[in-house]
């Protein structure tokens, strides 16, 4: 219902090797989805090295409401670099499609928001990725970059998504995950994991 998240303790790269946040259907509650203390909480998890799935498509809205150019954990941890609020106004289906040269490139889905909304429609939020990101998935139906972006340095990988993965088919949505979760283990790196524990001891 929004509010600071309970997570564990010692929260590091080497504790938890992926971080899920799902914001689902929260919308209009204050604090909402994530507040500063959990982007704190989140930045210092990525700082060791580690992993973050964040999906929700009123994450941005809830803590940025100002939208528009993105600063602060939008911008540094998610690489978003100019966030679009309801791209789409309503629809009960979306189309979204793999980008080139990223992890799903020629993926494809249809997603529906029976899957994963008591009665809602979908009002997804777009973004422009930061030089270190690129656009995951496109919606097809909108004309902003991504509707997902895949954010990655040579400390932590990041994966934000404006529009509720879930509500894929099951199949897809499982094709999807692997697709990520492959992306943040089985192609890590051992040096970048590395780099985050060393960059961890000098900040302390």
């Amino acid at each position: 219902s929004g509010g600071t998240i309970n997570f564990p303790p010692e929260l590091t790269g080497d504790n938890y090797l992926i971080v899920v946040v799902l914001t689902g259907e929260n919308w209009w509650s204050s604090p909402q989805n994530l507040d500063p203390a959990d982007e704190s909480a989140l930045a210092n998890y990525l700082d060791t090295g580690g992993n973050l799935l964040l999906v929700g498509q009123d994450y941005m809205y809830g803590a940025h409401p100002t939208m528009g150019v993105c600063s602060g954990f939008p911008r540094d941890y998610l690489g978003l670099d100019r966030c679009y609020q309801d791209v789409l106004w309503g629809p009960n289906t979306a189309n979204i499609t793999g980008s080139a040269d990223c992890i799903f490139e020629g993926e494809s889905a249809t997603l529906d928001s029976a899957n994963v909304f008591i009665s809602n429609p979908f009002f997804p939020d777009c973004a422009d990725p930061m030089p270190t990101a690129r656009s995951g998935f496109r919606l097809d139906e909108a004309a902003q970059s991504g509707v997902v972006i895949c954010n990655e340095t040579e400390t932590f990988r990041t994966v934000w998504a404006g529009i509720e993965l879930a509500a894929a088919p099951p199949e897809d949505f499982a094709h999807i995950i692997q697709k990520i979760y492959d992306w943040f283990i089985g192609a890590t790196p051992v040096e970048k994991r590395s780099w985050g524990r060393i960059k961890a001891l000098y900040d302390r």
